[in-house]
């Protein structure tokens, strides 16, 4: 059973969660509500012991995925997710842009240059940029704004007209199956991390790996020894260079 903490940005995301793991018996999934910093205090009230992997959208996955060391993975947009909110946009004007964080910018331009559509897409890297970005386009008179939900809940609060790229059902089971797919991974990892570091200690030797600019990377040797026995071996790493061995 892979244990999943779902942060969606916004209420349609979490329903489609939901919806999607019932149908899956492998997964266990808690699903929360919050875009961008707010889906950092989630995680800061949760115990993240309870949980092999994260997966979020958009901005709110990038932050988290900056911030923590628990694995997370992202609901993408899939170019059909993207071109929908485009037509959408352009049943009311043609003068629409869109503002994405780097995980979705990158989607909409190719499709956008594929398609030899004339919209900008701009790239934000957190919502501080928000402000600049929008002051830009207005001067291009664009009248439409297409985003995450921290881009169109900026737009409405400026007064402007957005639409939300919403994920459809096939981006977020291709997310829980990447997510799951990467926790097996894992598990097999520290079991195998496990057997070595079992059998180095069954050795009745010490042992210390280093790479090649001379950082520890293992040792089971006791901390007073192991920094002693470090600076030894950053000693030898000159000769061994030059040849196979160095007793």
């Amino acid at each position: 059973m892979v244990r999943i903490l779902g942060i969606a940005p916004y209420e349609g995301l979490k329903k489609m969660m939901d919806s999607m793991a019932q149908f899956q018996d492998n997964i266990q999934l808690s699903t929360f509500v919050g875009d961008y910093r707010d889906g950092l205090r989630i995680v800061q009230d949760v115990n993240l012991a309870d949980y092999d992997v994260i997966v979020s959208r958009g901005g709110t996955a990038d932050l988290l995925r900056k911030m923590l060391s628990i694995p997370v993975v992202s609901v993408d947009l899939s170019y059909y997710d993207i071109l929908n909110a485009i037509k959408l946009a352009q049943s009311y004007s043609e003068s629409c842009a869109i503002i994405a964080f780097p995980s979705i910018a990158s989607s909409a331009r190719m499709l956008v240059d594929i398609l030899q559509y004339k919209i900008p897409v701009q790239v934000i890297n957190n919502e501080d940029e928000l402000p600049q970005v929008f002051d830009t386009l207005l001067k291009q008179n664009i009248q439409i704004f297409l985003g995450d939900f921290v881009v169109t809940k900026y737009a409405k609060y400026r007064g402007y007209q957005a639409i939300l790229i919403t994920s459809g059902l096939e981006s977020v089971s291709q997310a829980f199956d990447r997510a799951v797919e990467l926790v097996q991974y894992y598990r097999q990892y520290r079991q195998s991390s496990f057997f070595y570091r079992t059998a180095f200690r069954l050795s009745q030797k010490w042992i210390m790996v280093l790479d090649m600019q001379g950082q520890q990377i293992f040792t089971d040797a006791p901390a007073a020894q192991s920094r002693v026995l470090h600076k030894q071996l950053r000693r030898t790493l000159p000769a061994l260079m030059r040849s196979d061995s160095v007793q």
